[in-house]
């Protein structure tokens, strides 16, 4: 094992990396880098300068997988479960909105007591504001309602 100045030289180095040595002078040289921090540091730096490179071969691969009809199907299937998603959601939004309207012009009655008492006539802001409330929490019963059948399918997929 030649040797400058008591260090390893960076020929040396290469070839313990490629490992093209024979197994007594691989020892000598695994030896003086456990014992010479600054031989171990340069072999550090070579070692790390020329990482493994890919295989030719890979990038060819990979574009000839992603341009395959079961790779395009799988990105068709997901854009349309996008789709199909949002128009459920637009749906709901649509049909809570209907509703909600419907109950504020119509004066669906909700929630009727058993018993009704006679009242005293009422103004139409009184009867405005007890009609909208009532709507209001309907409403509110019927989003969360959706909103839990929506987290139910989410769930489901």
């Amino acid at each position: 094992m030649s040797e400058l100045h008591g260090h390893l030289t960076e020929e040396q180095l290469y070839i313990l990396k490629t490992g093209d040595l024979a197994a007594p002078e691989c020892r000598s040289m695994m030896e003086h880098l456990a014992s010479c921090s600054f031989c171990a540091e340069r072999f550090a730096d070579i070692i790390e300068e020329d990482p493994a490179a890919p295989p030719a071969y890979l990038k060819e691969e990979i574009l000839d997988k992603t341009n395959s009809l079961e790779m395009q199907t799988g990105k068709t299937v997901y854009q349309l479960s996008k789709r199909t998603r949002l128009l459920l959601y637009s749906l709901k939004v649509g049909f809570a909105l209907t509703a909600s309207l419907c109950l504020l012009f119509f004066q669906v009655r909700i929630d009727l007591p058993a018993v009704e008492t006679v009242r005293e006539p009422v103004s139409l802001t009184e009867t405005i504001k007890e009609k909208g409330s009532q709507a209001g929490d309907f409403l509110k019963n019927l989003g969360i309602r959706i909103l839990n059948i929506d987290n139910q399918e989410v769930d489901n997929e």
